[in-house]
């Protein structure tokens, strides 16, 4: 019987497609801790598109000075409000963690009530308890300064990315064109869906933010300096309205400082005189 042999090309060409996908493996895993400043300069490319195509090509704009004030305009909206927030976090902080005598007479107030409670009274609130809590907290420290770092790059491969995306955009796009192997009508069909999908989620989620943000910040300055007409005591009613103020007052917490550091402990032994 004869045997019928493979074609030499047949074999090149799936050892070909197999070194291709090897390869974008590996870059893919060794990039992977650049993959959120890709997609943000993906995100920041097609808002910016239409405008800046417009600019380019009809008013006969500059593109690299053009990408750079859209760069410069994605820093004051996006760089900007992270450098104020994590500027009014530190030093508020700082400030809650040298008062060591107020955080301890809340912590002992804490043991005496829940001592008094059935369900609360097993829970270990020693000294070396709280020593191991402490212990396990610092494990979190390096990852959270890791985290604070990746951001910052990322947030730099974004730009860089956006930039080169920008000057070059139509010659990508007739890349990307003729690499997807479909119809030019199902081209023009997922372009408007990844844009609409994009925009919706990248104009949609901050609005969303700072509407609840609004309705927040409104609540805390009708009810700010007189806890008893906010829902402070709403936890001293009922059982499941518990959960709900300590929301309240996690929330109170960190919008107001001055006035709402300390409510959520010295709430807590007014629950059983209710």
């Amino acid at each position: 019987m004869r045997i019928k042999q493979i074609n030499n090309n047949s074999i090149n060409q799936i050892m070909l497609i197999l070194i291709i996908i090897l390869i974008g493996i590996i870059i893919f895993k060794n990039l992977f801790y650049y993959l959120p400043g890709f997609l943000g300069a993906i995100t920041l490319y097609i808002l910016f598109r239409k405008s800046f195509f417009y600019l380019t090509e009809v008013r006969r704009g500059n593109k690299t000075l053009t990408s750079i004030m859209f760069i410069l305009l994605s820093i004051v909206f996006i760089v900007l409000p992270i450098w104020a927030i994590v500027d009014y976090l530190i030093p508020q902080i700082t400030s809650f963690l040298s008062n060591t005598d107020q955080i301890v007479s809340q912590f002992n107030l804490l043991k005496e009530y829940m001592a008094d409670k059935p369900f609360l009274k097993d829970i270990d609130m020693s000294d070396e308890a709280l020593l191991a809590m402490l212990q396990r907290f610092t494990k979190y420290v390096p990852s959270i300064l890791n985290s604070v770092a990746e951001v910052g790059v990322n947030i730099l491969v974004t730009f860089f990315v956006l930039y080169f995306m920008q000057v070059h955009g139509r010659k990508m796009e007739e890349f990307i064109i003729k690499a997807i192997p479909f119809s030019p009508r199902s081209k023009d069909e997922i372009w408007h869906e990844v844009d609409s999908m994009v925009r919706s989620n990248a104009i949609g989620i901050p609005i969303l933010g700072a509407c609840q943000g609004v309705v927040a910040m409104l609540g805390y300055w009708i009810f700010d300096g007189h806890p008893n007409r906010s829902s402070i005591h709403c936890p001293c009613i009922r059982y499941h309205d518990h959960l709900y103020s300590i929301r309240h007052h996690y929330a109170g917490f960190w919008t107001n400082w001055k006035w709402h550091r300390y409510i959520t402990l010295w709430s807590i032994p007014h629950w059983k005189y209710r």
